[in-house]
């Protein structure tokens, strides 16, 4: 198990009875799983044996799972125990969105601050990139770990020089499109700096050539944030974004993190990803907390 999950689950077991509170409502069908508890709290987690951009993915009946996963949920009502051992993407995604769920009251600012955590929600309507622009500079050489979130903001900073790296470059005609697509983007923002391409086996290496490292929350669905982490412990400003991270942030912030960027649960999430289907994230009621 991962044991900055695993810690923030400490964390919040210390923080929270959790004596009476059960998954009453789970799903891990789509690119996002969603957890309902009891009490109404929701989190979300990406899920790599859908999104399938990687070598281990684990193929499932994700119904004939569920059905299983209920039957537990009757003598394990968190699935403490079921979580112990994690052998595919979508247990560890379904961990990540309890522990999301189970995080979200403690996301609030009055909470945050007695760790000395600050945190700005993003207005309705506005973009959380305008929050990002200020933290970059146009030196900056930059590591954007997970194609997406922050690219349009390197891109207007025209930052010196922007790695991109992401598990689907693996894949020649992904990175084919991907690459045809960020030109245009390039044209767009009137670009001037240099673009470099990596499917992920070289994150060590360029993240250390960085000033400022960009990564997707959904790392801690893929179990790679704790290396990514490690290897950005020189980096300037460290920032972690999307659906995925949102988990009180202590352990994050203790490996290093400056910022993080995501969103604050709620029954908008469930029809996103359950009647939608999740083929992207819901960039509603997002927050920025920060030391």
């Amino acid at each position: 198990m991962d044991e900055i999950l695993n810690k923030t689950l400490d964390f919040i077991k210390k923080q929270t009875d959790l004596q009476n509170i059960y998954i009453k409502e789970f799903f891990i069908r789509a690119n996002f799983t969603f957890v309902k508890l009891s009490n109404g709290q929701i989190g979300t987690a990406g899920n790599y044996d859908v999104q399938g951009n990687h070598d281990r993915q684990f193929k499932y009946d994700p119904v004939r799972e569920e059905q299983g996963i209920y039957k537990l949920i009757k003598k394990d009502p968190l699935l403490i125990n079921y979580f112990k051992v994690i052998t595919s993407g979508f247990q560890r995604s379904l961990y990540l969105a309890l522990i999301s769920a189970l995080s979200q009251p403690l996301l609030k600012k009055n909470f945050l601050l007695k760790f000395s955590f600050k945190s700005t929600e993003i207005e309705s309507g506005k973009s959380w990139g305008e929050r990002l622009l200020p933290l970059i500079d146009v030196k900056d050489t930059v590591t954007l770990i997970g194609f997406g979130g922050g690219l349009l903001a390197f891109l207007q900073k025209n930052v010196k020089k922007l790695f991109i790296s992401d598990l689907m470059f693996k894949y020649k005609e992904k990175l084919l499109k991907k690459y045809f697509e960020i030109k245009k983007l390039m044209k767009t923002y009137n670009y001037t700096g240099e673009i470099n391409f990596s499917d992920g086996h070289k994150n060590e290496e360029i993240i250390k050539q960085s000033d400022l490292v960009f990564i997707t929350g959904s790392a801690l669905s893929n179990g790679t944030m704790e290396d990514l982490l490690k290897f950005s412990k020189n980096c300037s400003k460290i920032i972690i974004q999307g659906p995925s991270v949102s988990i009180f942030p202590i352990e994050l912030f203790k490996r290093g993190a400056t910022d993080i960027f995501t969103n604050i649960k709620n029954e908008r999430d469930i029809k996103f990803y359950k009647e939608i289907g999740g083929k992207t994230e819901d960039d509603s009621n997002y927050i920025h907390i920060f030391l």
